[in-house]
C-alpha cells in the first residue's frame, strides 16, 4: 500500500514538474515573441519618424529653392538648368534641383516632326516612331479623324482596351502611358524629356538637356554618343576649351515660366526623403499672393534618384 501511494505520489510530482516546464517553455516563448514585437514597433516608430522628419526638411528646400530663384541679384540667383546644389537646414544636408519646363518638349505643342524625333532618339525603327507620333496627335486632338498611322476609338477596341483616346490635351505626362504603342521602357525614357506646362512649343535650348538637344537636331543616341565622343576628342586638342566648358556654365537666370523642384533631405543617421513639385511663376504677379503657383506635387521613392548618390557618382 505504501509502495503504491508513493509511486502515485512520485507520479504526480513528475507530471507537476513537466506541466512547470512547459507552462515556462510557453512563458519564454512569448517573452521572446512580445520583446520581439515591441522591438518592431519601436523600428516602425522610429522610420516613420526620420521619414517625416526627413520630408519636412525636403518641404523647406522647396521653399529655398523658390527663394533663389528670385533672387534679384543674377549671380547670385540659382540656374534652372539641373544643377544641384547642397545647402544645409536646421543641421540636415538637403540637396536641390531645379529644371525648366522650357528646356523639355511640350507633349500638347510638339509637332509631328519633333514627336517622331523624340522616339526614334531610344528606338530607330521609323515605322514605330511614326505610329506612336500619330497616335499622340489623335489622343490630343479634338475630333475621331484617324491619321494615317494614328488610333482612334476603333484602334483601341481592337487591342481589348477599356479605355479611348482623350481628344483633348494632354493633362499630365503620365497620360503618356495610355497612348497606343508606348510601353513601359518608352515612357521612362521620355518621362524626364516632357511636359505640359512650357508656354508655347519651342524649346528652350539654354536649360534644354543634352538629350533634348540631340533629339532637336534629330539625332539618335548612337549619333549623339559618337558626337560627344568627337567633341571630347577634340577638346583635349584645345587647351583653351578646358577653361571654359558652356553647357556647364550656362548662365540661365530666367525666373520665369514653369520649374520642377527635387528636393531630397538626409539626416545624420542616413534616413532620406526626396520630393518633386512643380511651379509655375504668377503672371503678372498678384498682390498679396504667392510668386509661385504649385502645379503639382509628390514624393519620391526610388533611390535611383538620389541626388545625393548622383553627386558621388559624378
Amino acid at each position: 500500500m505504501n509502495r503504491t501511494c508513493y509511486k502515485t505520489s512520485s507520479l504526480q510530482q513528475g507530471m507537476a514538474l513537466v506541466l512547470v516546464l512547459w507552462v515556462l517553455t510557453l512563458l519564454t516563448i512569448m517573452a521572446g515573441s512580445f520583446a520581439l514585437s515591441i522591438r518592431r514597433e519601436a523600428s516602425v516608430i522610429s522610420s516613420v519618424r526620420d521619414s517625416a522628419e526627413a520630408s519636412a526638411v525636403a518641404r523647406a528646400g522647396v521653399i529655398i529653392a523658390q527663394k533663389m530663384l528670385l533672387n534679384p541679384d543674377k549671380n547670385e540667383r540659382w540656374l534652372a538648368n539641373g544643377t544641384v546644389y547642397p545647402v544645409e537646414y536646421a543641421g540636415t544636408e538637403i540637396k536641390i534641383k531645379i529644371v525648366s519646363e522650357q528646356g523639355k518638349i511640350n507633349l500638347n505643342k510638339a509637332k509631328k516632326k519633333l514627336l517622331e524625333n523624340m522616339i526614334k532618339y531610344f528606338d530607330d525603327e521609323d515605322d514605330r516612331a511614326v505610329k506612336i507620333a500619330d497616335a499622340i496627335l489623335d489622343w490630343r486632338d479634338t475630333n475621331d479623324l484617324v491619321r494615317l498611322h494614328g488610333a482612334e476609338t476603333a484602334q483601341y477596341q481592337d487591342e481589348n482596351l477599356k479605355y479611348v483616346p482623350r481628344n483633348k490635351p494632354f493633362q499630365s505626362i503620365e497620360e503618356l502611358q495610355l497612348v497606343l504603342g508606348v510601353d513601359q521602357e518608352l515612357y521612362k525614357n521620355l518621362e524626364p524629356l516632357i511636359t505640359i506646362y512650357s508656354k508655347n512649343g519651342n524649346v528652350d535650348k539654354n536649360t534644354a538637356s543634352e538629350t533634348v538637344l540631340a533629339i532637336l537636331e534629330g539625332q539618335t543616341q548612337e549619333q549623339q554618343e559618337k558626337k560627344q565622343k568627337e567633341t571630347e576628342i577634340k577638346d583635349e586638342q584645345d587647351e583653351l576649351s578646358t577653361l571654359f566648358d558652356p553647357k556647364k556654365n550656362k548662365l540661365n537666370t530666367t525666373t520665369q515660366g514653369a520649374f520642377t523642384i527635387f528636393s531630397e533631405a538626409k539626416l545624420e543617421n542616413g534616413a532620406k526623403s526626396m520630393i518633386k513639385t512643380i511651379i509655375r511663376r504668377m503672371s503678372p504677379p498678384i498682390k498679396g499672393k504667392p510668386p509661385f503657383l504649385v502645379s503639382s506635387w509628390s514624393r519620391l521613392y526610388s533611390s535611383d534618384e538620389s541626388l545625393f548618390e548622383a553627386e558621388e557618382e559624378q
